[in-house]
Parts: C-alpha cells; sequence; structure tokens
C-alpha cells in the first residue's frame, strides 16, 4: 500500500509535542509492514538541512491557492535511520522564519501557511508520481487535505483511488480560522462552511 503522510511536524526534524513522536514512528512500523511511505511537511527555518543531509531537488512545484496559484521548491531527505523518504516544501513566504507556528497566539498568517500545506501535498505526490492509496493527515494543520481530496481531486484519475484518514492528536489546538479566508484559501464558498455541512 502507499502511504502519503502529511504533517506539520516529524521527529527529528521539527518538534513542538506528541504530534512530532508519532508522526515520526508511524511511517517506520508501516515501512517494516512492507508498505511504501512517504512523508511531506515543510521545510521550516529552523530545520538544519546539513545535519540531517537534506538537499533540494529540482521540483517546483506549482500549488493551486484560492484563485491563483503558487509555487514550492521540493527538499529531499530520509527518516533517520530508514530509507524512508521525507519531502520538505519551502516557500520563503511561508516557512522560513524562526518557529514552526509563532508565539503565543501564532503566526497571523497560520491559516495560510497550513492550507498551503494540505493543498501542496498532493501536488508534490504527482510530481513524485507516488499515487497514494492513503493520505494520513495529522491534526488541524493538514485538516483540509480532506476535503481538498473530496472536492478538488474526486475527478483526478492521479487521486481516483486515494482515500484519507484524519488523525486528531491533541483536541485542544483546533486552528480557529477565519472562514471567509479559510474558504478563500481553500478554493471553496464560504456559504458551506456551518455547523452539519458536508465540510464537516
Amino acid at each position: 500500500m502507499n502511504i502519503l503522510v502529511a504533517t506539520a511536524e516529524v521527529t527529528p526534524f521539527a518538534k513542538v509535542g506528541g504530534l512530532a513522536d508519532m508522526a515520526g514512528a508511524l511511517p517506520k512500523a508501516w515501512a517494516e509492514d512492507g508498505h511504501n511511505v512517504v512523508v511531506i511537511l515543510p521545510l521550516y527555518g529552523t530545520i538544519d538541512t546539513e545535519k540531517f543531509g537534506i538537499v533540494k531537488t529540482d521540483m517546483l512545484v506549482d500549488v493551486p491557492f484560492g484563485t491563483w496559484t503558487e509555487y514550492a521548491e521540493v527538499w529531499h531527505g530520509t527518516l533517520p535511520g530508514t530509507t524512508i523518504p521525507v519531502y520538505f516544501l519551502r516557500s520563503s513566504d511561508y516557512y522560513d522564519r524562526p518557529g514552526i507556528y509563532g508565539y503565543h497566539e501564532g503566526f497571523e498568517d497560520n491559516d495560510r501557511r497550513f492550507i498551503f500545506l494540505s493543498r501542496a501535498i498532493f501536488e508534490v505526490a504527482r510530481a513524485l508520481d507516488f499515487r497514494p492509496d492513503v493520505v494520513h493527515a495529522h491534526d488541524y494543520h493538514t485538516a483540509f487535505c480532506m476535503p481538498m481530496l473530496k472536492v478538488h481531486y474526486h475527478n483526478d484519475e492521479f487521486f481516483r483511488h486515494t482515500a484519507g484518514v484524519f488523525t486528531i492528536h491533541n483536541m485542544a489546538y483546533q486552528g480557529m480560522y477565519d472562514p471567509q479566508r479559510a474558504m478563500e484559501f481553500c478554493g471553496f464558498l464560504a456559504s458551506e462552511f456551518y455547523t452539519g455541512s458536508w465540510y464537516e
């Protein structure tokens, strides 16, 4: 089975809490069971690329974002002690800054940063020609992968057989975004964002 892991943290590259430990351990367990696993996360400014042997690839992915298109560089490394590939999204606008989330209330553009991540993981998978059987998204940072898979990629032949799994590690962190902004970045209608909607 091809498993694509979408996460904001992975031990030892980027860690704030337990999410990083789980996102680092699960791929190893799946690989030991014979599955093909690819991990994708942002290349934060705090990640030591030299220490971890992370190198820039020649891939530059276009990322549909709202009504426009942005792009991200793709960097490559491996989970230490394994051959599991880890791909890092580099965007100077979103990730080249101190810290992962920001202090106290977080960076003001965290909605944009992580919605961008959620959309970009599909385009990285396509660029890699990695057809995931499952996209496993972790916590609110990549929660938008699930409706994006349903809305933007349900008629896409590349993802025709892709299912989604969403794991919440800590309900205390919910990513409370402005609905109008979030829906615009996702390419959804703000009127679809209400309690009991298809999105929920």
